[in-house]
């Protein structure tokens, strides 16, 4: 286990306590577990779990209904944060993905724990990641195709959480999962919020 010193600079003291974070999507379920303990931070466990390629709601259900409990008695968390759903102009992907948020909810609830969900601007904000500006999309668009702008102002939204995340415990650096990342960053903003 490593000990996480600093892990926020700013964090509020709170009673010491393991929480467990999971950012979802569509074709993932990615999740990091930390405990507080006085004035350290522990990383207890980091993983993504891949629903089935073309899986439907009923197979995501099987596979969270299958993870969930294992998680809950693995770590025994006494605070779970989820992140929540966006809205993204794919219907049926905002559909999924409000599905799986609310069978890991529905799942979850069976535990008497604090669940808590956190939109991901509140969460990127709060552990130091910047949003893609227009300024940085205008300034790559002198030397960039259109499209390449587009991939690169994607790759950059997630990069910079990455950095962020590896930063401040070297130890995931190699892990190469996007969703991953931001269990870590939603595991952070509830360690240092709720």
């Amino acid at each position: 286990m490593e000990v996480l010193r600093k892990l926020i600079d700013t964090m509020n003291k709170k009673d010491d306590g393991v929480i467990l974070g999971f950012d979802t999507s569509s074709k993932s379920l990615a999740y990091c577990c930390m405990e507080r303990a006085g004035k350290n931070i522990y990383l207890l466990g980091v993983g993504t779990s891949y629903f089935p390629k073309g899986s439907g709601d009923n197979e995501r259900f099987e596979m969270i209904n299958e993870i969930t409990p294992w998680l809950m008695n693995q770590f025994n968390p006494d605070i779970v944060c989820i992140e929540q759903p966006i809205y993204i102009q794919n219907f049926k992907a905002s559909r999924t993905l409000s599905y799986v948020v609310g069978g890991l909810w529905s799942e979850i609830a069976h535990y008497n724990v604090d669940i808590h969900d956190v939109a991901p601007l509140t969460w990127k904000a709060y552990i130091g990641a910047k949003n893609v500006t227009k300024q940085d999309k205008a300034k790559w668009a002198k030397t960039m195709t259109p499209g390449e702008v587009k991939k690169l102002a994607a790759f950059e939204r997630k990069e910079r959480t990455r950095r962020i995340v590896v930063n401040k415990m070297p130890i995931l650096d190699q892990y190469h999962d996007d969703n991953l990342f931001d269990a870590v960053g939603i595991t952070m903003w509830g360690v240092g919020n709720v």
